[in-house]
């Protein structure tokens, strides 16, 4: 009798460890819940314009569905809008409201706009293969200087833009390649061993990290001035951010002029639904709000995202019919 006591006694101690465990589990799963509260922000469409073959459209439509869409775009307070209609190798100029004021043809397909002055900006073009040519123009339309071919091996195809102090930074995957206001080369930067350099206003800032593991971190070290010839060594390299998660792809976007990071992550399940969290991060490291957002996005997109110099964020969006640009005003992230 004893013994069976013992063995019923033994068993509805396994059932409660069970029942521990289960309730341990629920609680992890409601902290983690809490902790990515899906605070989803809808943006403010400010601009459209339909897909189609007429000048004051985007995009050449040879099919129904064309997989290509507008690269990268440009905006002065909302007021007129510089869209890269990259399948046309244009540059056009349109007001908020939609009408085309101008359009720049170029050799080679524009791939990312960024400014240069209040009047200038710079493009960055691309032939499809290794070489790009960066382009200066005016908010009137005209081509001001054209660089001389910049050749990037094949796999550096990722190249992107930033500018500051006159300079213009053309950043790959393992060099930055650096030009002065006439956009003739002064330097070429080659990453440190492990080591990635994103490139803001005058700032270098050394990043390293995995984006795509079960557990992605992404880590921001001290921010190195830029001068020419600058040395980025490892003992220069100062932690600043460590964000760290699972199941999820993570990428930085961009930093605006108050030095706060802007962190992308898309959740594995949520990779259909195209629904991102951004964190927003201050040069302490100090986490200032995380918030989701959703964009529409049914054409092939270099840059969804667009991290202003005063902290707006701006996303791409498409459908079948018109390409659209939404706002997320900065002061939705302060808290």
């Amino acid at each position: 009798m004893m013994q069976r006591i013992f063995i019923m006694k033994k068993g509805e101690q396994k059932m409660q460890l069970l029942k521990n465990k289960f309730v341990i589990i629920i609680i992890i799963l409601l902290s983690f819940q809490l902790l990515y509260a899906q605070d989803v922000l809808t943006g403010i469409k400010i601009f459209s314009v339909k897909w189609g073959k007429k000048p004051e459209n985007v995009l050449f439509k040879m099919l129904d569905f064309e997989p290509w869409g507008v690269c990268d775009f440009w905006t002065y307070d909302d007021e007129y809008f510089y869209i890269l209609d990259t399948m046309n190798k244009q540059v056009k100029n349109f007001t908020k409201v939609g009408k085309l004021i101008w359009s720049i043809r170029l050799n080679y397909h524009p791939l990312y706009i960024w400014p240069l002055s209040d009047s200038t900006l710079v493009v960055l073009s691309t032939t499809w293969s290794e070489k790009y040519v960066v382009v200066k123009i005016d908010t009137l339309g005209n081509v001001l200087k054209k660089s001389n071919l910049i050749k990037v091996p094949y796999s550096y195809r990722t190249a992107f833009l930033r500018t500051g102090k006159g300079y213009t930074y053309v950043q790959s995957s393992d060099y930055v390649i650096i030009l002065d206001n006439n956009l003739d080369i002064i330097e070429r930067i080659k990453f440190p061993k492990k080591i990635s350099l994103f490139f803001n206003k005058n700032n270098i800032y050394p990043i390293s990290g995995k984006n795509f593991t079960q557990n992605p971190y992404l880590k921001i070290f001290k921010p190195i001035p830029y001068k020419r010839g600058v040395k980025i060594e490892s003992e220069t390299l100062i932690e600043k951010v460590n964000v760290e998660t699972s199941n999820a792809i993570q990428r930085l976007e961009g930093v605006d002029d108050y030095n706060n990071f802007y962190i992308k992550r898309i959740f594995w399940e949520d990779r259909r639904k195209e629904k991102y969290l951004i964190l927003k991060i201050s040069e302490e490291g100090k986490e200032i709000s995380r918030k989701f957002i959703i964009t529409k996005s049914k054409h092939s997109m270099n840059f969804k995202f667009k991290i202003m110099p005063n902290g707006d964020i701006y996303t791409q969006n498409s459908n079948k019919e018109e390409y659209w640009i939404e706002k997320y005003p900065a002061d939705w992230f302060d808290k």
